[in-house]
Formats: structure tokens, sequence, C-alpha cells
């Protein structure tokens, strides 16, 4: 970063951050394409992977409520996230190409270690402590809480809110990057 890029930022400020994630999820909120497509693709995704496994309805049964807890979270990581993310990532990132390529490096791994392919009580060292820090595993949680129990329980809860406080700490921290005028 040079040090134009640095004068131009003004320091952190707490009530310019909150403004600034307020009008970006105002702006999230009224975007009736955004809307449909964070409600569509994990309805449109899930009938795919019921006609995937229209043959084994067992695996359907073990694996289909935490792949609908991965498909809104990929969903928002693109379209939420990814828009904060992409903030973020802009202040570090020397052009546009760039910012974009760091989003798979922030999804994918998630991917890999939220306890879908392998329980993370089971995975290698580290992994599972990776895991615990991913908002991916969290949502991949809830869905089996949301499957094998009839009401919503404790686990429910903390992992929604979990997956709520990833969300603001990252539109929080994209909008402490923002350069201001």
């Amino acid at each position: 970063m040079t040090a134009t890029h640095l004068t131009d930022r003004l320091p952190f400020s707490p009530g310019i951050t909150a403004a600034t994630a307020v009008r970006v999820l105002q702006q999230i909120s009224r975007d009736r394409g955004s809307t449909a497509l964070l409600l569509g693709i994990p309805c449109m995704l899930m009938v795919l992977l019921k006609l995937m496994f229209h043959d084994s309805e067992e695996t359907f049964e073990r694996v289909g409520p935490q792949v609908f807890g991965i498909f809104p979270v990929i969903v928002m990581l693109g379209a939420l996230l990814g828009l904060a993310l992409g903030l973020l990532v802009s202040a570090f990132a020397r052009n546009e190409f760039q910012a974009v390529q760091f989003l798979p490096a922030g999804v994918l791994p998630q991917f890999l270690v939220c306890g879908l392919f392998l329980p993370r009580d089971e995975m290698y060292g580290a992994l599972a402590a990776v895991a615990r820090a991913m908002p991916m595993t969290y949502a991949v949680q809830a869905a089996g809480e949301a499957a094998t129990h009839s009401g919503v329980t404790a686990l429910f809860v903390r992992d929604a809110v979990l997956i709520l406080g990833c969300v603001v700490l990252v539109l929080v921290a994209s909008a402490a990057t923002l350069k201001r005028r």
C-alpha cells in the first residue's frame, strides 16, 4: 500500500462504521433480485440434490439437511458476505479482479472443513479448531439440529447467533476499511 492510500483513510470511527454497515444492509434488503436469489437458489439446489440421490433416500436424509444448511451460507457468502468480504478485500487488492479471486479463498476452505465430509472430532489436529472459527460449520450444525429436532434447540439458536455475528463482524470490518473522502 502506498503512502497516498494511507492518507485517504480516516481514523476508525465506530459511528461512521456502523452507519456504513446499516447502509449496506438497507441496500441489500431493498434489492428484490438478491432476495429472490437468496431464497430461490438454495431451493433449486435442494431439488437438484434430491434428484441426484433419488435411488438412495438414506443418503439424501443423511446429507440433505447439512447440505441445505450450506447452500444458504454459500449464497449469502456470495451475496452479503461476498459484498462485505469484497469491501474488506478491496482494501488489500490492487484491482477488482484480485478482490474477486479472494472470495473462493474464503468459501472453499469452509466447505471442506464444515463437518459435511468428515465430523470435526475426526479431523486432523488443528483442522477442527479452524472449522470452529468458520461460519459454514455452524450453518451445517444448525441445519442438522433443525433436521433432528422438532423444536428450536439451544444449539440451533447459538449457531444462528454465531452466524449472524460473523456477518456483522465482516460488515463492520469491511466498513472500517473503506476509503473515506
